[in-house]
């Protein structure tokens, strides 16, 4: 594990704190679960697959011996697989300290759509948290939690129309741009509807060197791949580097909305800072509303 000089220094320890992490199997959540865990805090892992929540666990108790971690599987482009997963969660923890919203995908092949037959980018970084959120509401407030909703740097190339947002009518690229700026939205309906008991924040990890982009579903074409690869290793943060922002978001006082990014110019890559975030520059009552109308017709 890289950066404990970084962690030592600047994260308190979290021993007795619960976090949720979505999409920890692998990319910034892995390796954020790997850094909470060294801290002290136990990890509630919400993945897709068992199998892989399995060997994520494996390589995080190699490097942290002592680590304590739970695994709840939650597939976030199915409306039942999230229902399940908030049932056995609150179940089964009567309380968490934070809930880390990171879960996604990047650039799905054409015309994939998830269970609810909705466009599978929009779909599962967007309108699956959204629910989610929904019906987390009042465990939420119940348990006064800390809430971190990633985000993304491409997020300003996302602007959209509320109209369009919820549907395939952008480009496989902007589709990804425009459910990040959505996801931006939806901290600040959460800041509204929960400023009174939970603490919500952002946070993005810059260019991150992942595999988002080429998993086994991806569409972007095999050369686009090599060469994005080898980019983002040079340009960017690798995985470990880009956690810290959200690590950081957790740890420490801040005022809400904040928003943690790395520290460079455009925010590609470097050490977290914090920079303000504007709730009336994203607020988007009609998003919402078309939103909710959206879950509850597939319900």
């Amino acid at each position: 594990m890289k950066y404990l000089k970084y962690l030592n220094k600047n994260i308190p320890s979290l021993e007795g704190k619960i976090y949720v992490i979505t999409g920890s199997n692998s990319g910034i959540g892995f390796s954020l679960a790997m850094q909470l865990a060294y801290k002290g805090a136990s990890i509630v892992m919400a993945c897709r697959s068992k199998d892989r929540a399995i060997e994520a666990k494996e390589k995080i108790l190699k490097e942290v011996e002592n680590a304590k971690i739970d695994i709840l599987l939650m597939d976030q482009s199915s409306f039942e697989s999230i229902r399940s997963f908030v049932k056995e969660l609150t179940s089964k923890y009567e309380h968490i300290d934070g809930f880390i919203f990171n879960a996604g995908i990047y650039h799905p092949k054409k015309g994939m759509v998830t269970k609810e037959g909705i466009a599978l980018t929009i779909g599962t970084n967007y309108v699956g948290p959204y629910y989610l959120s929904m019906l987390l509401k009042d465990y939420f407030i119940k348990c006064h939690t800390r809430i971190v909703v990633i985000n993304s740097f491409v997020q300003p190339f996302g602007r959209y129309k509320a109209s369009k947002a919820l549907t395939n009518k952008y480009s496989v690229y902007k589709s990804y741009n425009v459910s990040k700026r959505c996801d931006i939205a939806l901290a600040v309906h959460l800041y509204d509807e929960l400023k009174d008991n939970c603490l919500v924040l952002l946070s993005h990890p810059g260019m991150a060197s992942t595999n988002i982009a080429f998993g086994k579903d991806s569409g972007v074409p095999t050369l686009a791949k090599k060469l994005s690869r080898k980019f983002m290793y040079l340009m960017g943060n690798d995985m470990y580097k880009s956690s810290l922002t959200t690590c950081l978001a957790l740890s420490e006082d801040a005022l809400p909305l904040t928003n943690y990014v790395p520290r460079l110019p455009f925010h590609i890559k470097g050490y977290p800072k914090k920079i303000k975030t504007s709730p009336d520059k994203y607020r988007d009552d009609e998003l919402y509303k078309l939103t909710e109308e959206l879950i509850t017709s597939k319900l």
